[in-house]
């Protein structure tokens, strides 16, 4: 070694001591941990015994494990780390079992379906989509509105949600300036840009691929939790999926319209020449946007065929990386995938194991069917989809893991009720695509920073597109279950 360089090399070594994790031992994080180990011991104290005698300490740990992961302010791969070793020193669980649900296929399907999407992200399909139909359709103010709404989600059942946002919210930025609309000032500004933020996530309901990190996470939490009893094919997802897009993407769009007061009138609208240079400015159609277009097109087309779902994702993630015939590039992409996310989804549905074999699951059947009567399928649906919408908006909006995590919860609880956990359970999976509808998260900040609205601005719409979409995807899962030969009862 060069004696020249060995200072330098020192200070690195101390440089990378000195940052260590970069969590700080803050007031929050010591106050989440003291309250939620006295959560604990008192619940434990609850006599539970008729449902198993490790009922009241399951159930003190699941609501300890909770409030830590709401209030301490630590990321969810820790709380989920931290979460496994208390269930194996506590004799809740053993290693095997972690290594089970690490196995998860849906951990592979989202890995793969994940890079797939990245392949958007290096080529102008995105733009060139957008300018086609603003073209054609967006000659009128509340038109061009519902126009950006409707591209905006269809893009996002296909590509990255951040991707699409990303995207969208740059070319909306460029319409807005050319039509000479302030920020902070412009009507169909605060529409526009809130609906873009709101659209490149709620058309990850369409698909499983349209939201990987949400529903491929979603799935694995009923099939963890119900030990592969219950699963979503990629087909009964598209079925309802698609269905929950076209019934609700037109009045989710004129929700926006309607709480930012956009008028038909009074806004000068880029004209059809100006859309006519964007794409020249493109250039014509090239081989990587036709190549991953046919990519997703087999993929997804094989996959409601009834191919294996982790199969065709790895398949095809492989073809993307392929030279010649690949779109995208293995280094930009890799740093990309979300490892925290994909752990998660092998160590949150250990949650619904802790409930299910202590006996917790029996208790909170019971206050169900005798406290609050609930006996319908649809009103079980409809309770549990609002109870998302609330959790994740509400109650824990920066944590993107535990809103999935509920359904690990309601799984083995629709089963002892009776209920097909795949059909009243469908809504709740679809409801955690809303997650940015009433608060804030950084996704949304993305676009925020536009400055056309500000977070006051996203409460009405948000409220209103939760309330709607608890009782209108419940009704269309119910209604719908039996054309694809599944019923709401077992």
């Amino acid at each position: 070694m060069d004696a020249n360089n060995a200072p330098a090399l020192q200070d690195k070594l101390l440089d990378i001591k000195g940052y260590s994790t970069k969590v700080p031992l803050t007031k929050k994080l010591v106050i989440a941990t003291l309250v939620s180990v006295a959560v604990y011991f008192l619940i434990s104290l609850v006599d539970l015994s008729a449902y198993g005698e490790m009922a009241s300490k399951g159930l003190g740990l699941f609501v300890a494990l909770v409030l830590f992961m709401v209030f301490s302010g630590m990321d969810v791969m820790v709380d989920g780390l931290i979460m496994v070793f208390l269930g194996i020193a506590l004799s809740f669980w053993q290693w095997k079992d972690v290594q089970t649900y690490l196995g998860s296929s849906q951990f592979y399907s989202m890995l793969g379906m994940v890079i797939v999407a990245m392949g958007c992200e290096f080529t102008p399909f995105g733009r060139r989509v957008a300018y086609f139909f603003l073209e054609h359709l967006g000659q009128k103010p509340k038109r061009m509105v519902i126009v950006f709404g409707a591209v905006t989600a269809l893009m996002s059942a296909f590509v990255s949600n951040i991707a699409t946002l990303i995207l969208m919210s740059s070319i909306a930025a460029s319409v807005l300036e050319a039509m000479g609309e302030k920020p902070g000032e412009s009507n169909i500004g605060k529409a526009l840009m809130l609906l873009v933020a709101a659209a490149s996530m709620f058309g990850g309901c369409a698909l499983i691929s349209g939201s990987p990190y949400g529903n491929a996470i979603a799935i694995s939490m009923m099939e963890n939790a119900s030990e592969g009893v219950y699963t979503v094919s990629y087909a009964q997802w598209a079925f309802f999926g698609c269905i929950t897009f076209l019934v609700l993407v037109i009045p989710f769009c004129m929700i926006y319209i309607k709480c930012s007061g956009v008028k038909n009138s009074g806004y000068q609208l880029p004209t059809k020449e100006y859309y006519e240079e964007k794409k020249k400015e493109l250039g014509k159609l090239g081989g990587s946007e036709v190549r991953w277009v046919i990519i997703v097109v087999v993929m997804v087309a094989l996959m409601i065929a009834g191919k294996n779902t982790a199969e065709m994702a790895m398949l095809f993630a492989m073809i993307s990386f392929l030279p010649v015939i690949g779109t995208t590039p293995v280094r930009e992409s890799m740093s990309k995938v979300p490892l925290r996310i994909l752990m998660c989804m092998g160590i949150i549905p250990m949650m619904s194991k802790l409930l299910t074999t202590t006996g917790v699951v029996d208790w909170l059947t019971d206050i169900l069917k005798g406290n609050l009567n609930i006996t319908s399928p649809l009103l079980f649906s409809i309770v549990t989809t609002l109870i998302m919408g609330l959790a994740i908006n509400v109650l824990v909006n920066t944590s993107s893991a535990i809103g999935p995590s509920l359904i690990a919860i309601f799984t083995p609880i629709a089963a002892a009720m009776g209920f097909n956990p795949v059909v009243v359970l469908m809504p709740v999976m679809l409801e955690s695509s809303f997650f940015w509808a009433m608060g804030m998260n950084a996704i949304m900040l993305m676009n925020k920073g536009y400055g056309y609205w500000n977070d006051k601005d996203t409460m009405l719409p948000g409220y209103l597109t939760v309330v709607l979409t608890s009782v209108v995807i419940p009704v269309i899962c119910c209604l719908l279950c039996g054309v694809i030969g599944l019923s709401p009862m077992l």
